[in-house]
């Protein structure tokens, strides 16, 4: 069983924008890059689900894209908003299309959305340790059967 606490602590610094969230990000990318995505991927999916709950509309993602873009309008590495529109649809639709998108290009678009909505969102910042413990749960899941079929 791995040990995700070290994952939560980033991603938590990563959603409040503190200052030491690249230094706790830093060596789980270099040294658990699979896990760590698998658990960024499930906080996610947590967080979209909840922020979108009432509408996942056309119309009512492209107006949040529309805040993310100018939001992130000076991140370095850009944002790529196709990409990142893509991964927010795929939440809902299995076959929308993300297997074009780099790893590393959903990665940096799950993180900025992740930390777009925890910045809005009183709420899931109030829940966000809640959020991150559901997310160690789906993403225990998901590496233990990666592991079982030795792909990790």
């Amino acid at each position: 069983m791995t040990d995700l606490n070290p994952f939560q602590q980033a991603v938590k610094a990563l959603a409040l924008g503190k200052p030491d969230a690249n230094e706790l990000a830093r060596p789980l990318l270099v040294n658990e890059t699979e896990r760590f995505a698998l658990y960024v991927t499930a906080v996610f999916v947590g967080i979209v689900e909840r922020h979108f709950k009432d509408d996942h509309s056309p119309a009512a993602i492209t107006g949040f894209m529309e805040e993310l873009r100018y939001a992130f309008r000076d991140a370095n590495p850009p944002l790529k908003p196709l990409a990142t529109e893509a991964l927010i649809k795929a939440v809902w639709d299995e076959n929308h299309p993300i297997d074009e998108i780099s790893s590393k290009d959903q990665h940096l678009s799950q993180l900025s959305v992740i930390r777009m909505i925890t910045h809005e969102s009183e709420e899931i910042r109030h829940d966000l340790d809640g959020y991150l413990s559901d997310a160690e749960t789906l993403a225990q899941a998901w590496i233990n059967e990666i592991e079982e079929e030795n792909k990790i």
